[in-house]
């Protein structure tokens, strides 16, 4: 609930969504952040309503929620709408959120209190809806769509100091590609000196990916836009070399599996994945289900992994 000017205690966050066209209801996100663990006071929620029809603008002064709605040209882009939420915002720390994720109850709390102690490029995990159910049918067509989790970084849920954002110039519109745009932000904060940081217990929870994404394309691209900046890739990279730790993951369980045949210790190597993928993200909600498609979601990982790492080491 918004406080009188002048009384309105200082606001941790300031939770940023960007909608368009094709952006369907935000009753489930809005009900999420009206049930976050933070006091409603802490936050407010800023709309930057990029629709032709500017049909999101009656969202605005909710009584739950601190909501303010901006509009933008239609023809905006996505590093200009970004900006738009940023520099709208009140907030000590901007954090960026999709329109079609659902955040968990603690998020607005853990990404306060990361960025109150000190981690000024924050991301969260994601994990799928609880309605989506994978397919138990070969070849697991839904476990090798392209998904969120997979660039290195992504304002689909990203917290960023405002500070450094003015420092930098906010994400521009260098970058035509949402996914290079977020990245280009990302290189940039950490030549300026912020490391990034990720934490498990903030949780957006993301509907499935109905696009299948060419991964080659797209981390090639991701390459070219780190490939004259050695300490980003020290810090976004896992070791300087692996795009995601399950991707690590996956490599030691491929060695280990090929190192059992000699010595049946190494198939202790398989742990590390499959804690990652049985309790901290699994690919799909039930109990038994995320061990039956353990064989697609192997075999989705390990291709990610082959294609970081030889794009990685091609040079």
């Amino acid at each position: 609930m918004s406080a009188q000017a002048g009384q309105a205690p200082p606001l941790s966050v300031s939770v940023c969504v960007v909608v368009d066209d094709t952006t369907g209801s935000l009753d489930e996100l809005l009900a999420a952040l009206v049930d976050q663990t933070a006091p409603p006071d802490s936050f407010e929620l800023v709309i930057v309503d990029a629709s032709s029809t500017g049909r999101f603008a009656t969202l605005a002064g909710s009584r739950h929620l601190t909501t303010r709605v901006v509009s933008a040209d239609p023809t905006t882009g996505h590093g200009e709408c970004r900006d738009i939420a940023w520099r709208t915002s009140r907030g000590r720390a901007v954090a960026y959120l999709d329109a079609a994720f659902v955040p968990n109850s603690g998020w607005v709390t853990v990404l306060a209190g990361a960025t109150a102690r000190g981690r000024r490029l924050v991301s969260g995990r994601f994990l799928r809806r609880e309605d989506v159910e994978l397919s138990l049918t070969p070849p697991y067509r839904e476990l090798w769509r392209g998904g969120p989790e997979f660039p290195l970084v992504t304002s689909r849920q990203l917290a960023v100091l405002r500070s450094d954002l003015e420092a930098v110039g906010g994400f521009g519109d260098a970058e035509k590609d949402p996914d290079l745009s977020d990245l280009s932000l990302a290189v940039r904060l950490v030549a300026s000196g912020v490391d990034p940081f990720r934490t498990r217990e903030a949780v957006a929870f993301v509907p499935l990916d109905e696009q299948p994404q060419d991964r080659v394309a797209r981390v090639r691209a991701a390459s070219r836009v780190l490939a004259d900046h050695p300490r980003a890739r020290a810090r976004l990279l896992l070791g300087g070399v692996f795009w995601q730790r399950r991707h690590l993951e996956a490599a030691l369980l491929v060695l280990g599996l090929g190192l059992a045949a000699k010595d049946r210790r190494a198939a202790l190597l398989a742990l590390p994945w499959a804690h990652e993928r049985t309790c901290l993200t699994p690919r799909s909600s039930g109990r038994l289900r995320r061990y039956l498609v353990l064989p697609g979601v192997l075999a989705a990982d390990v291709a990610e992994t082959t294609v970081t790492l030889a794009e990685r080491l091609r040079p």
